[in-house]
């Protein structure tokens, strides 16, 4: 990430980016349990005050982890399984906000946009499904 001020652009590096969210947020991601935030670090990830985000999460593992920052008011927004050597991970991000959100894995791409379809009302967001 780069950050300008008047003396030019300066490279900032995640903890910095931490301290500096943790500062301007008014929430706050204090409350988190330590264990949960050292396990979302130990994927190559981060929680600050309004977000968080992982990038080697093993699958399996997932679920429980949202449930924790789903009670801290952060939802996931985007999840992305993919193979490793080790077996499946992923990859996600979660965002504090009023709304909520469900995430399956291993749900297919029919059945998704079935559920999707017959539960979304608002046209701008609605799937295609032909």
């Amino acid at each position: 990430m780069h950050v300008t001020s008047s003396a030019g652009p300066a490279v900032c590096s995640a903890a910095a980016l931490a301290i500096i969210l943790a500062a301007t947020s008014p929430a706050t991601a204090n409350d988190l349990p330590a264990e949960v935030r050292q396990e979302v670090e130990r994927a190559d990830g981060l929680v600050a005050p309004s977000f968080a985000f992982c990038l080697t999460l093993p699958a399996d593992r997932l679920a429980a982890v949202n449930v924790q920052l789903a009670r801290e008011g952060l939802h996931a927004v985007r999840v992305r399984p993919f193979p490793a050597p080790d077996g499946v991970r992923v990859a996600a991000l979660w965002h504090r906000d009023d709304r909520t959100a469900r995430v399956r894995l291993g749900a297919t791409g029919a059945a998704v946009l079935a559920e999707t379809a017959s539960t979304t009302t608002c046209s701008r967001h609605r799937l295609p499904t032909g």
